[in-house]
């Protein structure tokens, strides 16, 4: 008897453990998975005790009740892009403290759940896209959740209409993300709570039209978003927000309607990464980029700006970028790469012309300079003939050539011999032909070879490098 009751006791086990995977949910690799299969309430299941992870975004949950998620004993659950307007206060029973990460963007919640007060362990929340206007930050769930938090993101394009003033209650945030706001204006003491612990901070999609002058107070930002901020403008970009910021090491102004290179950099002297893409900069003057000359960045990305040529302040004579190393022009009108555009940049080693589809003239020794460039993007451009600037970079990887109206025929032997005696012999080369059904790198591996002219100018060109 005591046998056969062994024997029940270790089936049902097996049959617990076979069944765990609740019905339309994938799992593995420690995550319970039940992405977009229209559910509309959360799945049952028996108690999960080896999974970490929780998926239910892009269903059609609207309540999340009491004990919904009792027998998930997950560190993560991401149940963003629902339709969630009502969380139970004991939603997360028996979660309290294992819960760490919780994304719950892009619902219908109009207030902060007092649920949330429960979660003990909690250090991530995201509840972006969710209608909650600054009443919904109610001060007992922010107090509460306020010791442990260190990621917080929050936003709402029409809902939020002033600072939530429960954001103080989180001391130790280290990365804020605001992404969307009907908010024209942040008090200077918006950051005061977090001002030395805050190291990324995202501010984008709202009505502001300066940046907040509370950044300066940032001692530790390494990294700031000040994106499609429509009403920013030019004048929206002060040098006075930027000031204090010694250790900021990535700023991105991208969308945010300016015409002009911004007065900012001055200050950054640690600034490594700047972008300022999808903005129409009619001007880029040798007295606003004056700061940025010299400086240590690495990685400058220009894309979508509007620019009908190599901005010569920049990367030309008076230029002298002796750190970079990634340059980004994709999808502007550059109509031409001349012999100087890109002359001082010693160090550059990628190189992004994607998009520029009036690129007519690219100089023979446009590329001179440049030993240590490995990788260019021309796609998208158009161009029917292989500059033969490319012959002059030793080092060069990886060239893109996809989309392009490539001539494929013996005029590129002598690309081939360049080639063969670089280090893109055994790199890659994207692209297809116009004039021949093949990829280039397969007419210049495979065609090439038996034109006239290959063998004899094999031994007349001499070993690059």
């Amino acid at each position: 008897m005591i046998l056969l009751c062994l024997l029940i006791t270790q089936m049902f086990l097996f049959w617990i453990t076979s069944a765990q995977c609740p019905a339309g949910c994938q799992c593995a690799n420690k995550e319970v998975n039940c992405n977009g299969q229209g559910m509309t309430n959360v799945p049952l299941s028996f108690r999960l005790y080896k999974y970490d992870k929780l998926d239910l975004s892009n269903n059609l949950i609207s309540v999340i009740s009491s004990d919904a998620l009792a027998n998930f004993f997950v560190k993560e659950i991401l149940i963003r892009n629902n339709s969630i307007f009502y969380i139970d206060d004991n939603a997360f029973r028996g979660l309290g403290d294992r819960l760490e990460v919780l994304d719950i963007s892009y619902n219908k919640l109009a207030t902060l759940p007092t649920a949330f007060r429960y979660l003990n362990t909690l250090f991530s929340l995201d509840i972006r896209g969710n209608p909650i206007p600054v009443s919904g930050f109610i001060d007992s769930v922010t107090r509460a959740i306020g010791d442990t938090v260190t990621k917080f993101a929050f936003g709402h394009l029409t809902a939020l209409q002033k600072w939530p003033p429960g954001i103080s209650h989180f001391p130790r945030l280290t990365d804020l993300e605001l992404d969307g706001a009907y908010i024209f204006y942040l008090p200077q003491n918006s950051f005061h709570s977090f001002e030395n612990t805050l190291t990324n901070l995202t501010i984008q999609n709202t009505q502001l039209s300066t940046v907040p002058l509370g950044l300066s107070h940032l001692s530790r930002l390494l990294e700031f978003h000040f994106d499609h901020n429509h009403n920013a403008g030019d004048n929206g970009i002060i040098e006075q927000s930027f000031v204090g910021l010694s250790k900021l090491r990535t700023l991105s102004l991208k969308d945010n309607r300016l015409n002009s290179f911004p007065f900012v950099l001055n200050p950054l002297v640690e600034l490594n990464d700047l972008s300022l893409d999808d903005n129409k900069l009619i001007v880029i003057s040798d007295e606003a980029v004056k700061d940025i000359n010299n400086s240590k960045i690495q990685n400058l990305r220009l894309v979508n700006c509007s620019l009908d040529r190599i901005p010569g302040a920049i990367t030309g004579r008076n230029g002298n970028l002796q750190h970079l190393q990634l340059l980004d022009f994709s999808k502007n009108n550059i109509k031409s790469l001349d012999r100087i555009d890109l002359q001082n940049l010693h160090s550059l080693q990628t190189l992004y012309l994607a998009g520029n589809q009036n690129l007519q003239y690219v100089s023979d020794s446009a590329l001179s300079n440049l030993l240590n460039l490995t990788s260019i993007d021309l796609s998208d451009t158009g161009i029917k003939t292989v500059p033969n600037a490319f012959k002059n970079i030793p080092s060069l990887q990886y060239l893109n050539l996809e989309n392009d109206s490539i001539e494929c025929t013996c005029d590129l032997v002598d690309f081939k011999i360049r080639v063969d005696k670089t280090e893109l012999r055994n790199g890659q080369i994207l692209g297809n032909c116009a004039t021949i059904t093949s990829s280039i790198r397969n007419y210049l591996d495979n065609f090439v070879i038996h034109c006239p002219e290959y063998n004899s100018f094999t031994s007349a060109i001499p070993v690059v490098g």
